[in-house]
């Protein structure tokens, strides 16, 4: 082979695989609360694509969970994003980051005890660095309450049922079950029902 013929080909070879690399669409990645960023990078580097952000987006992106298979890009990037209080766009193969301008986020949910029945009345309050949100269950123990980006759990209470906290990770929606408080008083077990079983005292003898 002439060299100058070596050299075309080995220049188209080139050219190819470098074509392949950035317009290769689909990715396959399996992650469970991992960073945001190293989720950016493993969807780089199977696409071609570069990242990059505004401000300190690092810091305040929430851990992402994701598992997809030969999936668009497109696709995977929604994901990642959903419930961040980021947005992005994707120009000229980068993929720009930035912060979201809204400072606040509803959260809505529903709040069911063990036998799947609703809560009403419970109290909803944030846990943050942030201005302490809180909101109350109606009838149907559905509840709304709002978010800032410095929320980072939440407490839910009742009366009736042991306090739970919830930790927030920018969902849009999210279920939560309690626990009926048990109290032992003067030999009863008391239930939010009432009373549930009794200890019957045997006679002394004399």
């Amino acid at each position: 082979m002439k060299p100058i013929a070596f050299l075309l080909l080995i220049a188209c070879l080139q050219r190819s695989i470098t074509g392949y690399c950035q317009t290769s669409n689909k990715v396959s990645l399996s992650e469970k609360n991992a960073s945001l960023e190293s989720i950016l990078i493993i969807i780089c580097h199977q696409t071609g694509l570069n990242y990059g952000g505004t401000g300190p987006w690092t810091e305040l992106a929430h851990p992402v969970t994701i598992s997809v298979n030969n999936t668009p890009y497109q696709e995977a990037l929604s994901i990642c994003f959903k419930g961040q209080p980021l947005n992005y766009e994707i120009v000229d193969g980068q993929i720009s980051i930035h912060i979201a301008n809204k400072k606040e986020y509803t959260l809505k949910g529903t709040i069911r005890n063990e036998k799947e029945e609703p809560v009403p009345g419970a109290s909803i309050s944030s846990k943050g660095t942030g201005k302490r949100s809180t909101a109350i269950s109606d009838e149907n123990g559905d509840f709304s309450i709002m978010l800032n980006r410095q929320d980072t759990s939440l407490v839910f209470s009742s009366i009736n049922y042991e306090p739970k906290e919830v930790s927030y990770n920018g969902e849009d929606e999210i279920a939560v079950h309690v626990k009926t408080k048990i109290i032992e008083l003067a030999g009863a077990i008391v239930a939010h029902t009432g009373i549930r079983m009794c200890r019957r005292k045997e006679p002394r003898e004399f």
